[in-house]
């Protein structure tokens, strides 16, 4: 096997990890979703197509329909460690996909997504403004 074919072969493994990263990297956070445990702030985490403006009201809905009023306090760009793959290498420069932990070279995608904090401002019944807090 001459050098370009070495080299062209490595260009190709290289090539197929850079596929398999952008096929995986897509942010698995759908749409906003918010938690609150004490119906006076709340944490939230969006999609990076989907910010929010720090400062904005919005508005938020239980699964039960009941609205509240909040206000985006904060927000970063966060990375989790997404799943694991592994790529191994035999001595033609062969290529082969492992999702085990046996692999030659292994690592984890990574997800990008906004998280953030706010405050809940009030709750929202038939149209009118209700105090959350006593």
């Amino acid at each position: 096997m001459t050098s370009l074919e070495k080299s062209t072969k490595t260009n190709s493994i290289f090539d197929q990890l850079n596929k398999i990263q952008k096929q995986f990297s897509h942010n698995d956070i759908k749409y906003p979703t918010a938690l609150s445990i004490d119906s006076r702030s709340f944490v939230f985490e969006t999609p990076l197509s989907q910010p929010f403006i720090v400062g904005s009201y919005i508005l938020l809905q239980t699964e039960k329909g009941t609205e509240y009023l909040g206000q985006i306090i904060s927000q970063e760009v966060v990375n989790k460690d997404g799943p694991e793959y592994g790529v191994g290498i035999d001595a033609s420069l062969g290529t082969i996909l492992v999702p085990t932990t046996t692999a030659q070279f292994k690592d984890r995608i990574k997800t990008r997504y906004i998280e953030g904090f706010g405050l809940i401002l009030c709750k929202l019944e038939e149209g009118e403004i209700v105090k959350t807090t006593k």
